[in-house]
């Protein structure tokens, strides 16, 4: 599985320079512990998230292609269309969920 980013998304990860990027639906990767029924709304919550280099939570096994390299996931999310890009590097405190691969 590959996935392609259309010019606009391009030039805004383009713009976090070098990065981890992560697809998290259930807000995983959040500064607050936000839980939501991934079954309810996790599909229109999609998110690609940016951490630092190194520390994306090996709960996130699965990974597919990019033009940036690999895209991380949680092997048994499933994925859509559509997704958020957010970008939490240098945070200290996301969630205390970031942990070392």
């Amino acid at each position: 599985m590959k996935i392609i980013f259309d010019e606009l998304a391009t030039e805004k990860i383009k713009s976090f320079g070098a990065v981890d990027l992560a697809l998290d639906f259930n807000h995983t990767l959040s500064e607050t512990n936000t839980e939501i029924d991934a079954c309810a709304g996790g599909i229109s919550r999609w998110r690609l998230v940016a951490v630092d280099k190194g520390t994306t939570p090996g709960t996130f096994d699965g990974k597919m292609e990019s033009e940036f390299g690999s895209i991380y996931f949680q092997d048994w999310d499933t994925i859509s269309n559509n997704f958020l890009i957010v970008d939490f590097r240098g945070k200290s405190n996301v969630d205390n969920k970031l942990v070392q691969n």
